[in-house]
């Protein structure tokens, strides 16, 4: 009866979090170029981005207008026997590059599904293959986004990270259960739940919060290996292979927590010497690699060689640490001095208690508190080395998987330390920490707000729906972020995205479909100069008049109404 009402009071957890989740995907007004990212790669057959100047890029013209048509045997033939054709044919399609008008409908066949796509996973494939990241949560995407044919929406990717987020809450009682802690899973839930991290997490569009899911699955295996006496049974076994391969091919950060994982078990089984069970884990590990890397063999060159690969470690460094360290103390709502001195507390306390006591854990509970805290505090060090330098507030999401690694560790030290001082009382021990998870939960709900909502954003499509008949020039100085400003190119009638650092704007002055119209709406970001951009367009346009519409610094956009 009781195992029952803890189920039930679990799941009405889980359902309010649920709701809280829905309350913040619904103040999220805009998006990440990533985010972005996310739908067109899932959706689109051309390309992975929304190209400024034609349909394909460069590689892609060349691929599918000239080896992917007619013989293709003998296309591949010459371009292998003439090796220095397709570089000479690149270079000559970069030159041609000139930013074209886009309209709307091109808009939307970029980031929904159309009736020749629905379940074309070679184009997921392939436009994975060109980007960082595995194909995996894209080929879900591509599967909701087929169910919800033609439509573009932030809830289907939402949809997603809350089933995800669903099968992490259950994954976290399993393992609590796993080691006999399982009165503390609704404490743990709620502080994993609700924190700003996760709330950030499940929001931001991405593929992280099935990468979480992923990483504790992976986690409740190796706990469950250490208490079997590291006897790997048959099933433990297929779900271990198969959940290397789907972590792998979901994101690459699941190697860095499964690496210090294995690490940790192969070094535990060398202590006992059980030298046959090593070699078939080891094994089960290189078989899931082989088979991992033959799914997907651009991920070869993903980790190894690409500007987020193993490299990107050295541009990172050490400086990364801190910037994260605050960024996780931010996603506990905590101050990161009173989170260090709450660190030392426990610390301190624990220590003392446990010499005082001389309470001892037995070697399988050492096992599982190492395969915990272990892996955890390499892979946040690790993740600090390769993650990129970013100046905006998403490196959140880089941490996301040490959120509900730290947050059980914090929940087992609160439970260790109060039945230093009472002895078998779960109830107490569980009221005690529901009421601390409880005030910090609710504090940092009142005092935060996640990242990722990107408010403000609303007022640009105001903007976009009362000029919806307007031709729109979007200026930046690069080839993606402009991703994010998708949502307006589905309204404007026309839209012509302009690199600033590669396009001249002189070529205005000929644009015969520019020079038609009486207006138009302009939009740059407010990190480039914009007004000596706003001047050299009216100096190469007959717009003589503009005015401002928008002005925002969070948003770092200027919006301009120019006329005759």
């Amino acid at each position: 009866m009781k195992v029952k009402l803890e189920k039930i009071f679990f799941i009405i957890t889980i359902i309010i979090i649920s709701l809280v989740m829905v309350y913040w995907i619904n103040q999220k007004e805009g998006f990440h170029e990533d985010e972005i990212f996310s739908y067109g790669s899932s959706n689109y057959n051309l390309d992975n981005v929304f190209q400024r100047y034609g349909e394909k890029d460069e590689i892609n013209q060349i691929i599918f207008d000239k080896i992917l048509v007619g013989n293709v045997v003998d296309n591949i033939k010459f371009y292998l026997t003439n090796p220095n054709q397709f570089m000479k044919e690149y270079n000559n399609l970069v030159k041609q590059e000139k930013p074209i008008w886009k309209t709307k409908q091109e808009a939307q066949e970029y980031l929904t599904i159309g009736k020749a796509d629905v379940l074309n996973y070679f184009s997921v494939y392939y436009n994975q293959s060109r980007d960082v990241h595995p194909p995996l949560f894209y080929f879900v995407v591509h599967l909701v986004s087929s169910i919800f044919f033609g439509m573009f929406s932030k809830y289907i990717i939402f949809l997603i990270n809350l089933i995800f987020l669903i099968l992490s809450f259950i994954m976290l009682r399993k393992i609590l259960k796993l080691i006999d802690k399982q009165y503390l899973s609704i404490p743990l839930v709620i502080l994993y739940g609700l924190s700003i991290g996760t709330i950030s997490t499940v929001i931001f569009l991405r593929m992280y919060q099935m990468l979480v899911f992923f990483i504790l699955l992976s986690l409740y295996l190796h706990i469950k290996i250490i208490k079997n006496e590291f006897d790997i049974d048959k099933k433990t076994r297929n779900i271990l292979i198969v959940t290397t391969i789907l972590g792998f091919l979901t994101q690459y950060y699941y190697c860095i927590f499964a690496f210090f994982e294995f690490l940790v078990l192969v070094i535990l089984l060398l202590r006992i010497k059980k030298y046959d069970k090593l070699k078939k884990y080891i094994k089960y590990h290189i078989v899931s690699a082989i088979i991992g890397i033959a799914l997907f063999p651009a991920s070869i060159y993903h980790i190894f060689f690409s500007y987020r690969g193993i490299g990107a470690g050295v541009k990172s460094g050490l400086g990364n640490i801190g910037i994260y360290l605050t960024e996780l103390c931010y996603a506990f709502s905590i101050n990161e001095i009173l989170a260090l001195g709450f660190i030392l507390i426990l610390m301190c306390i624990t220590i003392i208690f446990m010499i005082k006591k001389k309470r001892k854990l037995s070697s399988t509970k050492k096992n599982i508190f190492t395969i915990l805290i272990i892996p955890t505090i390499l892979s946040f060090f690790v993740i600090c080395l390769i993650s990129p330098q970013m100046k905006d507030n998403t490196i959140i999401r880089y941490i996301s998987i040490i959120i509900p690694l730290v947050s059980m560790i914090t929940i087992l030290i609160l439970d260790k330390i109060i039945s230093i001082f009472i002895k078998n009382e779960k109830n107490i021990n569980f009221m005690v920490i529901l009421i601390l998870v409880g005030i910090l939960s609710i504090y940092g709900l009142v005092t935060s707000e996640p990242r990722y909502l990107y408010k403000g954003y609303n007022q640009i499509l105001d903007i976009a729906r009362e000029n919806k008949d307007l031709h729109y020039i979007y200026i930046c100085d690069n080839n993606f972020t402009y991703l994010s400003a998708l949502p307006e190119f589905l309204v404007y009638d026309e839209t012509m995205i302009i690199n600033n650092n590669l396009d001249n704007l002189e070529q205005l002055k000929n644009d015969e479909e520019l020079n038609n119209q009486d207006s138009i709406i302009l939009n740059i970001k407010k990190w480039l100069d914009c007004d000596k951009i706003l001047k050299d367009i009216i100096d190469y346009t007959k717009f003589n008049n503009y005015e401002i519409l928008y002005d925002s610094n969070e948003l770092e956009s200027i919006i301009y109404k120019l006329t005759t």
